[in-house]
Order: C-alpha cells, then sequence, then structure tokens
C-alpha cells in the first residue's frame, strides 16, 4: 500500500489525482482528507483549491485501488483466461 508522502519531502506529478491530507491555515487539529489534482499553471505549482479560504495540503499520496467484488473479480480472472488461450475458448 501507499505511503503518505509529505509535500516538503516531495512533489507529485501534475494533472494527476491524489488523496490529500489538508488543514485550513495553520489549524492542525482538524485535518481532513479530499482527492485533489496537482496542478502547475500558475507561477506558483499547487493543488486543486489549495489557497482557497487558506486550504492548505500537508500530505498526499497514489489514490488506492477500489476494492472490487466477487462478480468483478469473476468477470477479471475469466477475461485474463480468454486471453490467455488467444480468445478461442475452451474446445
Amino acid at each position: 500500500m501507499a505511503e503518505w508522502i509529505s509535500v516538503s519531502d516531495k512533489l507529485p506529478e501534475r494533472g494527476i489525482d491524489y488523496l490529500c491530507r489538508c488543514i485550513i491555515k495553520d489549524n492542525t487539529d482538524y485535518p481532513f482528507f479530499m482527492v485533489l489534482r496537482y496542478i502547475m499553471i500558475d507561477v506558483n505549482p499547487h493543488f486543486q483549491h489549495e489557497c482557497d479560504d487558506g486550504l492548505r495540503v500537508t500530505h498526499w499520496m497514489p489514490i488506492p485501488e477500489l476494492p472490487r467484488t466477487p462478480k468483478e473479480r469473476g468477470r477479471e480472472k475469466a477475461l485474463k483466461e480468454r486471453e490467455n488461450d488467444g480468445g478461442m475458448g475452451q474446445r
């Protein structure tokens, strides 16, 4: 699983959405989490909505893969099996 990365240690690639730990101004007592895009269209690169009303991102990480239902896992398994046998199915 991905680890949280401090914005003071490393900044992410631009144009991609990330799971972010945010605070308002310097109030570290009430952090919250948002999915934000890292953008670099300004002189100072920043996350989407950062600076609005004092929003500040402290940490980020790639968005983890969503959990899959048993039905989805079965469908993926069937597709992989078809790819492995050249799409011909079993005979």
